[in-house]
């Protein structure tokens, strides 16, 4: 049996995934929690569940750093290195290729170093993405300089311009 926990926000999915592995023999249980009580479940020294649904707010992995927050050992809840890795993977080799990684200055070598991790977390199936949350926006001609980041989830308008085509079009 495998023990779940779930946010009111999340919990339609969770239940759809107890469907499909019941379909398969698999029992999967569904407990309904408050956002907060997941976060404080998650970063606790031993939860009380194996599968938790938990949206990371305010992440983006266009630096593969992130792999440090949400697999290095020392970020077991609690840990030194913050609570994130809340699937609790311990890995010698996985902490070891990060911190070199993290350290290389050449682009390619830095690389090769997180392949070899990610290689090593997707083996041992460390976390299972189910969901990338992703925003879309129309912009009427002439708005220029939306930029998201690259995974779709943020949106940045810090260098957005408008041209004179439109310019005091809604004053």
């Amino acid at each position: 049996m495998i023990r779940s926990v779930s946010a009111p926000d999340t919990e339609q999915a969770m239940v759809m995934i107890q469907s499909q592995l019941k379909a398969v023999g698999i029992e999967f249980t569904v407990r309904k929690i408050s956002s907060a009580q997941i976060l404080q479940l998650m970063t606790q020294p031993d939860g009380d569940y194996e599968a938790g649904w938990q949206t990371g707010q305010g992440r983006t992995n266009e630096n593969p750093s992130v792999l440090r927050t949400l697999f290095h050992s020392e970020s077991i809840p609690p840990g030194k290195g913050g609570s994130y890795n809340v699937s609790r993977i311990r890995s010698p080799e996985v902490d070891s290729l990060i911190e070199k990684a993290q350290a290389e200055a050449n682009d390619t070598e830095r690389a090769k170093l997180y392949g070899q991790a990610e290689k090593i977390l997707t083996d041992q199936v460390a976390f299972i993405p189910i969901l990338s949350f992703n925003q879309n926006y129309a912009v009427v001609k002439g708005v220029h300089g939306i930029v998201s980041d690259a995974r779709g989830t943020y949106t940045y308008y810090n260098d957005v311009w408008l041209d004179k085509s439109i310019q005091g079009r809604w004053q």
